[in-house]
């Protein structure tokens, strides 16, 4: 069930596919929705689990890749490298660019916290950190680390 921020995303991601002249297919969307509901880190299988359930018909796995690469592409899907997963974009709405984007990730519980870090400072502890020759790149910075409901 999605709630109104939930509602608004979906709404904001219309616009999005508007704009880019691409069609926001009811497959689309119910990827979306699943993501957006789920608000955890899926893979392309578990996601065609839950279309089953809830669309009452069948997705195969390699569909849900293409739909999720076109979201990825659109910025409103973030692949999770460490895990194989995908996790609907939490700044959907927001106008503002934000940096490069990171991903927090619990070791335990593979909860995913969103945040981005300003391009200028990762710069700076690239350069502190690696040795010469590394550059950043578009794909998301990703921290493994204990959640605090995991931490005891």
């Amino acid at each position: 069930m999605l709630n109104n921020h939930s509602t608004s995303s979906i709404e904001h991601i219309r616009d999005v596919f508007r704009q880019k002249k691409q069609l926001f297919s009811r497959k689309r969307q119910a990827i979306v929705e699943i993501l957006l509901s789920h608000n955890k880190p899926m893979s392309a299988y578990e996601i065609a689990e839950q279309y089953l359930l809830d669309e009452g018909k069948v997705i195969a796995p390699m569909s849900v890749y293409r739909i999720i690469d076109t979201l990825i592409s659109l910025d409103i899907v973030h692949k999770v490298h460490s895990i194989n997963k995908f996790i609907a974009c939490t700044h959907l709405t927001c106008q503002n660019s934000h940096g490069l984007l990171m991903l927090f990730i619990c070791k335990t519980c593979k909860k995913v916290y969103e945040s981005t870090i300003n391009p200028t400072m990762l710069q700076s502890f690239i350069s502190n950190i690696l040795p010469n020759g590394y550059h950043t790149t578009k794909e998301p910075l990703e921290i493994q680390c204990i959640c605090e409901e995991c931490h005891v």
